[in-house]
Parts: structure tokens; C-alpha cells; sequence
């Protein structure tokens, strides 16, 4: 099973939630349904590959941590979407 190990870097919390494969914060739980156990961006599952939780508007924008501006990406979408927001990274991925 892969497991994730990430160090903070920021001071969000959040960002540094991943989960080993197939495992859920329970706090996560209404978010990943929400998604349909589906990346935002791509068709990955979150039940098989690692996910993890992003700012939909990143802190460094003006972001908060509220649940309202949270959302679970699989890995690589994640550190593609660097720091900008939803509506920025969503027209790059509809682009490609």
C-alpha cells in the first residue's frame, strides 16, 4: 500500500492531510462523496490512487481553511495546480 510522507511547509494544516490508498480522514468523508470519490480535475479514483486536500482558492491568493474552500485532488493535479485557483487550473485542464 502506498503511503504518503509529508512535511508542513505552511502553516495550513490542511494541505498536508494525505492518506495512504483507500483511506479517509472522517472529516473528509462528506467532501469525497460530495466529489463521487473522484479527483476534481481528472477521472482518478481516490480510492486507488493517493489524495490530497486543496484550497480551492490557495491561501496565498487570500484563501481560508473553512470547509467551503477545501477540496481533495489526486496527487499529481495537486502540484499541478500550484497556486491558482479553481477557475485558473480548470481552463488549463480544458485546454489539454
Amino acid at each position: 500500500m502506498l503511503t504518503l510522507s509529508l512535511l508542513p511547509t505552511r502553516k495550513c494544516y490542511a494541505c498536508h492531510l494525505a492518506k495512504s490508498v483507500g483511506e479517509f480522514r472522517p472529516h473528509y468523508a462528506a467532501k469525497m462523496e460530495a466529489q463521487g470519490f473522484r479527483c476534481i480535475y481528472c477521472p482518478a479514483a481516490l480510492r486507488t490512487v493517493a489524495y490530497e486536500v486543496d484550497h480551492i482558492i490557495p491561501l496565498s491568493r487570500g484563501g481560508s481553511d473553512s470547509a467551503d474552500n477545501i477540496q481533495c485532488l489526486c496527487r499529481r493535479c495537486n502540484r499541478r495546480k500550484h497556486d491558482r485557483t479553481h477557475a485558473e487550473f480548470a481552463e488549463i485542464v480544458a485546454a489539454m
